[in-house]
């Protein structure tokens, strides 16, 4: 998951099965009723959660170069629904499948878009920014049930505006338990036959919640005192990255487009309507 200070890959980038009883979810009475009370009432400063790292033009793959995030963001179909973000048409070779899939959690993201709705459906923001990934919503109860489904995200990852409780997805990512799950996408980038990795591990994690935040640690902090909190031993992680496009990869746990998105304040919604 997160940690404001490193660049490791064992950070909420990972996430995790359980070992223990989860934690209750959050619901709107324990957080103060809505996103902007639970914002205020914190003692964090406005500033842990925003990024203050600032991508190189490579890392951003030219989207510095475009006002209206043309191909990184879906366009806007029936709806408000979007289709696939035009750059991973154009950088990967997917099966039918796999599109179905993709359009399933990006749905999925169209109904998160409301970041209250994700706070009433039990998602729990944590405390800080995480470079490269936003500020997360979790819901404690998925991340420790041993198992994923594409339809109940157990993260969501979105760009804040700053001074206000207003919010825009960027990803999610799914947890499944400590055996290696399978592989529902079989993706290769065009010109090759590897296929995308989508699963990476994540070991010793302890949630504990705060003011009804959630905090973190995990192995990389040195730490194993996780007293009144939530201890998972190890899980396998996939982080999906829509609607955002990710120019290091769709299923690459950090995309800097979010960086990116917060230090300009560009505006960023759900879909791109056509010109």
């Amino acid at each position: 998951m997160m940690k404001r200070r490193r660049t490791g890959t064992a950070s909420f980038i990972l996430m995790a099965s359980v070992l223990l009883p989860g934690l209750p979810a959050p619901t709107l009475a324990r957080s103060g009723g809505d996103l902007e009370s639970l914002f205020s009432s914190q003692e964090r400063p406005e500033a842990a959660f925003h990024s203050r790292t600032i991508p190189t033009h490579a890392e951003l793959g030219g989207a510095d170069d475009s006002r209206d995030l043309a191909g990184f963001i879906p366009e806007c179909g029936p709806a408000g629904t979007g289709k696939l973000p035009t750059r991973y048409a154009e950088e990967y070779s997917i099966t039918l499948d796999g599109k179905t899939k993709l359009q399933a959690v990006l749905n999925v993201m169209k109904k998160y878009s409301s970041a209250e709705r994700a706070l009433a459906d039990g998602y729990a923001p944590v405390d800080f920014y995480e470079s490269g990934l936003g500020v997360a919503f979790a819901r404690t109860d998925l991340l420790t049930d041993g198992r994923y489904d594409l339809g109940k995200p157990d993260l969501l990852f979105y760009v804040k505006e700053r001074d206000r409780a207003v919010f825009r997805i960027a990803g999610a990512a799914f947890v499944a338990g400590s055996e290696l799950p399978r592989n529902d996408f079989l993706i290769t980038r065009k010109g090759t036959r590897e296929i995308m990795r989508l699963w990476r591990p994540w070991e010793d994690i302890c949630f504990k919640r705060r003011d009804g935040l959630l905090s973190y640690q995990d192995s990389e902090d040195g730490k194993t005192d996780c007293a009144r909190g939530e201890l998972i031993r190890k899980a396998w992680i996939m982080h999906v990255w829509l609607p955002l496009y990710n120019p290091k990869g769709l299923f690459t746990p950090r995309n800097p487009l979010v960086n990116y998105l917060d230090l300009t304040g560009q505006d960023f919604p759900f879909c791109r309507k056509r010109a």
